[in-house]
Protein backbone atom coordinates (compact mmCIF):
# COMPACT_ATOMS: atom_id res chain seq x y z
CA UNK A 1 0.00 0.00 0.00
CA UNK A 2 2.63 2.41 1.08
CA UNK A 3 4.49 1.57 -2.64
CA UNK A 4 1.42 2.35 -4.22
CA UNK A 5 1.26 5.64 -2.48
CA UNK A 6 4.89 6.70 -3.66
CA UNK A 7 4.27 5.76 -7.07
CA UNK A 8 1.56 7.81 -7.30
CA UNK A 9 2.31 11.08 -5.55
CA UNK A 10 5.72 10.00 -7.22
CA UNK A 11 3.93 10.40 -10.49
CA UNK A 12 1.89 13.55 -9.61
CA UNK A 13 4.87 15.25 -8.76
CA UNK A 14 6.90 14.79 -12.49
CA UNK A 15 3.51 15.38 -14.49
CA UNK A 16 3.51 18.86 -12.69
CA UNK A 17 7.30 19.60 -13.51
CA UNK A 18 6.78 18.48 -16.70
CA UNK A 19 3.44 21.18 -17.54
CA UNK A 20 6.40 23.73 -16.38
CA UNK A 21 8.61 22.89 -18.44
CA UNK A 22 6.52 22.39 -22.02
CA UNK A 23 5.03 26.25 -20.81
CA UNK A 24 7.61 27.88 -23.16
CA UNK A 25 8.61 24.71 -25.06
CA UNK A 26 9.75 25.08 -28.48
CA UNK A 27 9.85 22.08 -31.30
CA UNK A 28 13.37 21.50 -32.23
CA UNK A 29 15.53 18.90 -34.84
CA UNK A 30 18.26 17.80 -32.76
CA UNK A 31 21.17 14.76 -33.24
CA UNK A 32 21.02 12.60 -30.43
CA UNK A 33 24.70 10.70 -30.19
CA UNK A 34 25.92 8.26 -27.76
CA UNK A 35 28.01 8.61 -25.45
CA UNK A 36 28.71 5.53 -23.64
CA UNK A 37 27.40 2.49 -22.76
CA UNK A 38 27.16 0.19 -19.77
CA UNK A 39 26.01 -3.29 -18.75
CA UNK A 40 25.26 -3.81 -15.05
CA UNK A 41 24.99 -7.51 -14.53
CA UNK A 42 21.44 -8.70 -14.91
CA UNK A 43 20.16 -5.97 -16.03
CA UNK A 44 19.84 -5.12 -19.96
CA UNK A 45 22.30 -2.62 -21.03
CA UNK A 46 22.12 1.21 -21.00
CA UNK A 47 23.18 4.35 -22.85
CA UNK A 48 24.03 7.66 -22.07
CA UNK A 49 23.36 10.17 -24.95
CA UNK A 50 24.29 14.16 -25.96
CA UNK A 51 21.69 16.01 -27.80
CA UNK A 52 22.77 18.78 -29.84
CA UNK A 53 20.67 21.53 -31.52
CA UNK A 54 20.61 24.96 -32.46
CA UNK A 55 18.60 27.33 -30.84
CA UNK A 56 18.20 31.32 -31.58
CA UNK A 57 21.03 30.92 -33.85
CA UNK A 58 23.34 29.98 -30.58
CA UNK A 59 24.15 25.52 -30.62
CA UNK A 60 23.25 24.00 -27.37
CA UNK A 61 24.83 20.27 -26.39
CA UNK A 62 23.14 19.06 -23.87
CA UNK A 63 23.74 15.29 -22.30
CA UNK A 64 20.97 12.83 -20.28
CA UNK A 65 20.23 13.14 -17.08
CA UNK A 66 17.49 10.61 -16.39
CA UNK A 67 17.97 8.71 -13.01
CA UNK A 68 16.22 5.35 -12.52
CA UNK A 69 16.43 3.11 -9.77
CA UNK A 70 19.18 0.79 -9.69
CA UNK A 71 20.48 3.01 -12.39
CA UNK A 72 23.29 5.11 -13.24
CA UNK A 73 22.53 9.02 -13.69
CA UNK A 74 22.11 9.63 -17.55
CA UNK A 75 21.80 5.83 -18.62
CA UNK A 76 18.68 4.81 -19.48
CA UNK A 77 17.77 1.67 -22.09
CA UNK A 78 14.81 3.67 -23.97
CA UNK A 79 18.02 5.77 -25.62
CA UNK A 80 18.81 3.33 -27.83
CA UNK A 81 16.46 3.65 -30.32
CA UNK A 82 17.04 7.57 -30.46
CA UNK A 83 20.91 7.42 -30.59
CA UNK A 84 22.61 8.35 -33.71
CA UNK A 85 20.43 9.68 -35.68
CA UNK A 86 18.26 13.23 -35.97
CA UNK A 87 15.00 13.40 -33.53
CA UNK A 88 12.70 16.16 -32.74
CA UNK A 89 12.80 17.60 -29.62
CA UNK A 90 11.00 20.05 -27.40
CA UNK A 91 13.31 22.67 -25.79
CA UNK A 92 12.10 25.27 -22.84
CA UNK A 93 14.41 27.70 -22.95
CA UNK A 94 13.44 29.18 -19.35
CA UNK A 95 14.36 25.90 -17.33
CA UNK A 96 17.08 24.19 -19.89
CA UNK A 97 15.11 21.29 -20.17
CA UNK A 98 14.75 18.74 -23.08
CA UNK A 99 11.91 16.62 -24.22
CA UNK A 100 12.91 14.12 -26.52
CA UNK A 101 9.57 12.72 -28.79
CA UNK A 102 8.55 9.83 -29.55
CA UNK A 103 8.30 9.05 -33.64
Amino acid sequence: FVIGIYIIRKNFKNKKKTLTYIEDAVMLTAYCKKVSEIYLGFQPSAIKVEVSFVYNNLPFLKESTANVFGGKKGYLGTYKKYANREVKILYSPKYGEIFILKD
